[in-house]
């Protein structure tokens, strides 16, 4: 049976070229080949139009940096009218150039997402480097007073963090930051052992306990912080676990992966695969390549790779979470939570620790 989206999303690296040179960074030094050139502007339009056509409703930019790539604005303005809508990660240290601030506003972003690895200079700088703290906070405070001053409520402005142990336990600090910013939201990252922090494992990866204890801070300040959209990592048990604990109403956090479902990613050369972690793990070296500039909407989802990949994580649960632990007897799978079961170490059993950790205790307080 075909399977054709009515609406996807690409996820899309749009170049490689970065100008900082972080120590968490899972891009550097990864397994994936990014050697090839990056799309020609030219061949980025005429493929986005294309798409447009055939489904295509939002492509989120990741690099590298985006603003680093002289064209990157230009391409954006060329794509709006096709009716796509746009969004981008960034750094956010190109901001404070009020000419390329203004070029961005003057684009009709949906969102853009600044990273922001700590909440101060000594948390922040570690990863991304000395003085990069005060440069994105005053990046980000330009940003929003200048959509201020034009009246306009879009782009929303959201900072993404990637928990590290040299600031989990100031986590609370991060949603005060957020308000006095004034942005409209969060989005809170696991750290993901691949590339460049692999090397800092020791310095950054938190542990299975401090991943639960962080896990609560975070709950708990979502709910305080109402106002704000939180994306976190944190599954359903998780959340069961501190609404009791904590006797307040945190809901269920809904997970779902919608990669080959209605969601693909794309590599500054044009490879597209079904998502990044199926392409580290090596699932991609059984199938032909697949370029976005060159395949067609039908031909993309229905092809081997993505078709293979439907069938390893959107397949029948009892086989899919076979192997992931504590998902494979957890009453949420499958309504309110089916977390990505692929790992990073193909082969071995996936331990979703906080989720262990929660079932546990909640075991022993029955």
């Amino acid at each position: 049976m075909l399977h054709i989206p009515d609406a996807y999303m690409l996820r899309w690296e749009i170049n490689t070229e970065c100008n900082l040179s972080c120590i968490h960074c899972c891009n550097a030094d990864s397994s994936i080949d990014r050697s090839n050139p990056d799309m020609s502007m030219n061949d980025i339009i005429s493929t986005v139009q294309r798409l447009s056509q055939e489904g295509l409703r939002r492509i989120h930019f990741l690099g590298g940096e985006p603003l680093l790539r002289e064209d990157f604005l230009e391409i954006c303005t060329l794509c709006a009218p096709f009716g796509v809508d746009l969004s981008f990660n960034t750094n956010g240290l190109f901001l404070n150039h009020r000419n390329i601030l203004r070029k961005v506003l003057d684009i009709p972003f949906s969102s853009i997402t600044i990273s922001i690895d700590g909440v101060d200079p000594e948390s922040h700088d570690t990863i991304r480097g000395k003085g990069t703290f005060h440069r994105v906070v005053n990046a980000i405070k330009e940003l929003v007073e200048e959509r201020k001053r034009r009246g306009e409520h879009r782009p929303l402005v959201v900072i993404q963090s990637t928990l590290t142990r040299l600031w989990h336990k100031r986590v609370s600090e991060l949603f005060i930051l957020a308000r006095e910013l004034g942005v409209q939201g969060i989005v809170i990252n696991n750290l993901a052992l691949e590339g460049r922090a692999k090397q800092h494992e020791n310095l950054l990866s938190l542990s299975k306990e401090e991943e639960f204890w962080v896990a609560g801070k975070i709950l708990q300040n979502a709910y305080e912080y109402s106002d704000l959209v939180i994306k976190s990592p944190f599954r359903t048990k998780v959340a069961l676990y501190y609404r009791r604990a904590l006797g307040i109403p945190l809901p269920g956090i809904p997970m779902n992966c919608p990669g080959a479902i209605n969601s693909a990613y794309v590599l500054p050369d044009g490879l597209v695969v079904p998502c990044v972690v199926a392409q580290i793990q090596g699932m991609g070296n059984f199938f032909s390549k697949l370029r976005i500039q060159d395949v067609n909407t039908e031909a993309l989802w229905n092809s081997a790779y993505f078709t293979h990949f439907r069938s390893i994580v959107h397949g029948p649960i009892e086989d899919v979470y076979k192997n992931v632990h504590p998902c494979n007897k957890c009453g949420f799978l499958g309504n309110l939570c089916k977390p990505c079961p692929l790992n990073l170490d193909p082969g071995a059993d996936i331990v979703v620790s906080p989720c262990k950790l929660a079932m546990e205790r909640l075991e022993s307080c029955a």
